[in-house]
C-alpha cells in the first residue's frame, strides 16, 4: 500500500511538472525543486533510501554537455562570430530579398542544430528586423520563416537541443543515427516550408529599390564587427574543431567540457564569470527532473 502511495505521488508531480511548464508565467523551476523534493521525502520514508541513491540518478553526462556548450557559445557570441555569419549572409546575397529570405533561413536552420534555437532566435531574429527595416520591407515571411525553420533544425543532431541530448544519452544514439534518421524529415520539410512562406507571403512583395540595398550593404558591414582579426579567426576555427570532433568522439560530454575550459583559458576568461552567462534554469529542471524520475524507478512506477 505505502508502495502505491510513492507511486501515485511521483507520478501526479511528474505530470504537474509538465503542465506547469508549458506555462511561461508560472515558475517551472521552484515547482520541480520542490516535487523533487517530496518525492524524496516520501521514497526515503517508504524505502528507506537515503541522500547518495537519489543523487546517483542524476545524468550528469548531458547536464556537464549542456554547461560546456553554453559556454563555449558564450564565448562565441562575445566574438560576434554568430552575428559575422548573419551579416556575411547579406553581403552574399547582395540584399536580394528572395535570396536573403532563403539563405537565411537555411543558415538559421543549421545554426539550430547545432547550438540552443533560443540562442539562435536572439542572434538572428533583431538583425533581420533590422535589414527589412532599412529595405522597407515586411518583416513577417522572414520572421515566420525564421521560427519555422530554427524549429526544424533543433531535431537534426543529438546536441541540438536540451531534449535531443537526453534522448541520445538515454539510448546511446550518437550523430550518425540523427542525421540518418533525420535527414528524410528535416530536408524536404524545410524545403517544402521554405517555399510556402515564399509563394504565400514573400512574392507578395515588391523587391526593394537598389538605393536601399547600398544603404543596407554599407551599414550592415560585417567587417565592423570584427574587433580583433586574429581571435575572431582562431576561436572560429577551433569552434569548428569542436563541431567536428562532437561528429567523430561518442563522448559528447567530454568534447564540450575540454572545448569549453580550453577556450576560456585561450581567451583569458574566468571560468566562473563564463559560467554566469549560462541558462542555469535548464541545468536546476534537469536535475530536478532525473532526482524525480529516480524516486519513480525506485517505487517501480516504470515497472508498472
Amino acid at each position: 500500500m505505502n508502495e502505491i502511495v510513492s507511486i501515485i505521488i511521483s507520478a501526479v508531480l511528474f505530470i504537474a511538472i509538465m503542465i506547469i511548464f508549458t506555462k511561461e508565467r508560472l515558475d517551472y523551476i521552484s515547482f520541480t525543486i520542490m516535487s523533487a523534493v517530496i518525492a524524496c521525502v516520501v521514497a526515503s520514508i517508504i524505502f528507506d533510501v537515503g541522500f547518495t541513491e537519489f543523487i546517483s540518478y542524476i545524468e550528469f553526462e548531458p547536464i556537464f554537455f549542456i554547461i560546456g556548450m553554453q559556454i563555449i557559445v558564450a564565448i562565441m557570441e562575445e566574438n560576434k562570430i554568430f552575428k559575422w555569419i548573419v551579416l556575411k549572409t547579406i553581403h552574399w546575397t547582395k540584399a536580394d530579398h528572395r535570396k536573403f529570405f532563403f539563405v537565411i533561413c537555411f543558415m538559421a536552420s543549421m545554426t539550430s542544430a547545432i547550438i540552443s534555437d533560443i540562442t539562435v532566435g536572439l542572434i538572428f531574429v533583431p538583425l533581420v528586423i533590422r535589414a527589412c527595416k532599412i529595405l522597407k520591407i515586411n518583416p513577417a515571411p522572414y520572421l515566420f520563416g525564421l521560427s519555422f525553420t530554427i524549429n526544424i533544425g533543433s531535431i537534426f543532431t543529438p546536441f541540438s537541443s536540451a531534449e535531443n541530448i537526453l534522448i541520445a544519452n538515454a539510448f546511446s544514439l550518437n550523430f550518425t543515427y540523427f542525421i540518418s534518421s533525420f535527414s528524410l524529415i528535416v530536408i524536404p520539410t524545410l524545403i517544402y516550408t521554405l517555399f510556402l512562406i515564399d509563394f504565400t507571403m514573400l512574392r507578395k512583395q515588391e523587391p526593394p529599390p537598389e538605393s536601399y540595398k547600398k544603404i543596407l550593404l554599407d551599414i550592415m558591414d560585417p567587417n565592423i564587427i570584427i574587433v580583433n582579426k586574429k581571435k575572431f579567426a582562431f576561436n572560429s576555427i577551433y569552434f569548428m574543431g569542436i563541431i567536428i570532433a562532437l561528429i567523430i568522439i561518442p563522448e559528447a560530454y567530454l568534447v564540450a567540457v575540454v572545448g569549453a575550459v580550453t577556450m576560456c583559458l585561450l581567451n583569458r576568461k574566468q571560468f566562473n564569470e563564463i559560467l554566469l552567462k549560462t541558462d542555469l534554469k535548464v541545468i536546476t529542471f534537469f536535475i530536478g527532473i532525473f532526482i524525480l524520475m529516480g524516486t519513480m524507478q525506485i517505487n517501480g512506477t516504470f515497472i508498472i
